[in-house]
């Protein structure tokens, strides 16, 4: 009789553990401090920046003119991570979106002006345990970004991370909700029922993505 009350609890124990496990939210990466580049390395970056600029034309950068780079301060520093082809490929429903970011090791400081508007950026890479300016200029997802900073909240782009479909041309801000994780679109996509700053379940719009992933071939991830 004892033997069957312990399995009888241990089993009620197991099935609870269970039910808890799969109720979780799905969840992005971890929102620990990003602030990985020093104020120092990035007011160096942004000279070399200037110099860089040359007799090129500013706009190619996203700036009126060279100067303005002066004028700009260090905003939100994005980690670099991406969702790649293959994974949205093969998703299922049930399946944690979380699971399929993969984290990069480099960083695009945002330059932003007096307002808090994103005007360009400087990306970082770590080489040989240190982080070293890479890239002058916006990429295209951040490009996306501030092109859709009227209709995002700041407290969304604070705590928000900046997923990149680079295979697909999609980005997200993905953001951490009570019921789990929600992608905001950051341009509009009728074929695909996305509008810039809509928030969808990040599940949802996976699903909405995987007829579309498999009409390309697939990329490295």
């Amino acid at each position: 009789m004892k033997k069957t009350v312990i399995k009888l609890l241990f089993l009620t124990v197991w099935l609870l553990a269970t039910i808890v496990s799969e109720a979780q939210p799905d969840t992005t990466v971890s929102h620990k401090d990003t602030t990985l580049i020093s104020n120092s390395e990035i007011k160096k970056s942004i000279q070399e920046f200037i110099e860089l600029i040359g007799s090129d034309d500013p706009s190619v950068y996203g700036l009126k003119d060279k100067t303005e780079l002066n004028s700009l301060n260090a905003g939100k520093q994005f980690k670099k991570y991406m969702i790649g082809l293959s994974a949205i490929k093969n998703y299922k429903p049930g399946n944690a979106v979380g699971m399929m970011i993969k984290e990069y090791p480099a960083i695009e400081v945002s330059l932003v002006s007096s307002t808090g508007n994103i005007r360009t950026s400087i990306e970082f890479v770590k080489s040989k345990g240190k982080w070293e300016a890479s890239r002058y200029g916006s990429t295209s997802e951040l490009i996306l970004l501030s092109r859709a900073q009227d209709v995002l909240s700041n407290n969304d782009i604070n705590r928000g991370n900046l997923i990149r479909i680079p295979s697909l041309g999609i980005s997200f801000i993905a953001v951490p909700s009570g019921s789990g994780l929600n992608f905001i679109s950051l341009e509009d996509h009728p074929d695909l029922g996305f509008e810039k700053g809509q928030s969808i379940a990040a599940s949802e719009a996976i699903l909405k993505l995987v007829p579309l992933a498999n009409k390309h071939k697939n990329f490295p991830n």
